[in-house]
């Protein structure tokens, strides 16, 4: 799979602590014609020192993992269970925070040990809320072994998806993502660009840019953790690190 190297800046292991604040400033670049660039960068959201509430793992825990390279890290953990639909740990960003028209960076790092499956497992998801179709109109999911980001758009009342990018799963090795996303219910002018360990991506549509719905129903935020099929058996773990929204490239790279 072909990639375009975005040297601008390091994409070497730092260790970098999560705090609280917004108001960054730095320089901007656009990578889309048309997208005016902007030299304020504002980190929109970002991971805190506290873990989230128990009421989004009914399935499972998110505990402190002490991580040799970026020290205590939050790890969601799923455990199987015989009911259900699906088996859910994940957390949120704090609703509100995100609105149709904007155009955002979210980057972190992930390191995951999943079960092999081909149904859906997600540890992603940029979700949707209020009456909608697309449910969650952008997914990073780890089934059949491989990474892959997933658009599901409103076509005509029903549901339907498309792959944006996949790449092979390394199982419990750290990784790092970075999506550019414009957010609209247009899909002539919603989008979606992808960094993977610090590479521009080429898509699945053979270009480095991915149009489509990325937003629906009265609000959308993101969610990160684990949120499979209960037919996936086994534990698993995602184990993440520096997740941040912000403006900029540069402001949300982890």
């Amino acid at each position: 799979m072909a990639v375009r190297k975005d040297r601008s800046r390091s994409t070497a292991p730092r260790r970098r602590r999560w705090y609280a604040g917004t108001g960054l400033v730095a320089t901007a670049f656009t990578l889309v014609t048309g997208v005016a660039p902007t030299s304020h960068a504002t980190v929109i959201w970002q991971g805190g020192n506290t873990l989230p509430g128990i009421g989004t793992c009914p399935n499972g825990a998110i505990n402190w993992h002490s991580d040799a390279t970026y020290g205590n890290v939050p790890r969601f953990t799923v455990n199987e269970v015989t009911d259900g639909n699906s088996e859910r740990c994940e957390m949120a960003v704090a609703r509100r925070s995100l609105t149709d028209g904007m155009t955002v960076y979210i980057g972190w790092k992930s390191r995951v040990t999943a079960p092999t499956t081909n149904t859906w497992n997600y540890i992603l998801q940029l979700k949707s809320h209020g009456t909608n179709v697309a449910n969650h109109p952008l997914t990073l999911g780890v089934g059949g072994g491989n990474l892959t980001l997933r658009n599901d758009e409103d076509i005509n009342g029903t549901q339907v998806g498309r792959t944006v990018w996949s790449t092979p799963l390394r199982q419990g090795q750290w990784f790092s993502m970075m999506l550019k996303i414009r957010y609209s219910e247009d899909r002539t002018v919603g989008y979606v660009q992808v960094w993977y360990n610090g590479a521009w991506q080429t898509l699945a549509n053979g270009t480095t840019v991915h149009y489509g719905q990325t937003w629906d129903g009265e609000e959308n935020n993101v969610h990160w953790g684990i949120y499979r099929r209960s037919s996936v058996n086994g534990t698993q773990t995602h184990d993440l690190y520096h997740p941040r929204i912000a403006t900029t490239w540069q402001e949300a790279i982890p």
